[in-house]
């Protein structure tokens, strides 16, 4: 599973920016965090007051890098998990309207071409087919349902990561649904 945070404006994302990638292998639950110093400023508000504040301190003191040092971690980790040549199934709440486009974004924008071995997969279209009739299928309020808490520190990468995550292995399903691949 994995989960982005981007800067900008929530209606168009070709104008925002990722700022943090947070990931967990399904099967080792090994997980995988970085904080990203976008190339924009000033930072936009955020989305709304759930959301983190972006400031040049807060970026600082979570060591932020540059998008491509992100970019070549996050991959050397997929790498180190997983073995040579396997089809990759990046999994995300949302994945189709935000996150895949997204990650498509932003790795052009700096450009990078995303692995063609990698694709993405909806938990929220997931979700929806597994766990019918509810009233919000935010990733909160499946959490909340679950496991009758907040996320932890929701809407940071790794913490909504692990939820996902978390939600994943408490359906005790086989994960079936449509993937896409990159692009």
């Amino acid at each position: 599973t994995f989960d982005l945070e981007y800067v900008g404006t929530s209606t168009n994302l070709q104008e925002c920016h990722i700022w943090e990638i947070g990931a967990v292998h399904l099967s080792s639950n090994a997980t995988f965090s970085v904080t990203i110093r976008p190339n924009i400023t000033p930072y936009p508000p955020p989305f709304s007051k759930d959301f983190i504040q972006l400031t040049p301190e807060l970026l600082d003191a979570r060591s932020a890098c540059d998008f491509n040092t992100a970019w070549n971690k996050l991959t050397h980790w997929i790498q180190s998990i997983t073995m040579a040549n396997t089809t990759i199934i990046m999994i995300a709440h949302n994945a189709f309207k935000a996150d895949k486009p997204m990650m498509e974004i932003d790795t052009k924008r700096h450009n990078i071409c995303m692995p063609y071995n990698w694709y993405f997969f909806d938990s929220l279209v997931y979700c929806r087919k597994m766990i019918p009739k509810l009233d919000s299928y935010t990733l909160g309020d499946i959490y909340m349902r679950m496991f009758n808490e907040e996320i932890p520190n929701k809407h940071q990468a790794l913490p909504d990561a692990i939820a996902l995550h978390n939600i994943l292995l408490n359906l005790r399903a086989n994960i079936s649904g449509p993937i896409y691949p990159s692009y």
